[in-house]
């Protein structure tokens, strides 16, 4: 499964924490401005420990870094 947390949507927090090994959570540019980044950051740390891999893409244009 791969999710997107963008500046303006995000996924439920619980979506995040559930993924596991062969998925992916795609950060896009200004993710960090969201109010509620940290949960988020906490929630991918969990996803992390499971497997997770994380991206980041410039803009909207699904291009990876």
């Amino acid at each position: 499964m791969k999710l997107r947390i963008t500046p303006h949507s995000a996924p439920p927090l619980w979506d995040i924490r559930q993924l596991g090994a062969g998925d992916v959570v795609v950060l896009v540019d200004g993710y960090e401005q969201r109010p509620d980044w940290v949960r988020y950051a906490h929630a991918m740390s969990i996803a992390i420990r499971r497997g997770v891999d994380i991206e980041r893409v410039r803009g909207n244009s699904g291009e990876s870094e």
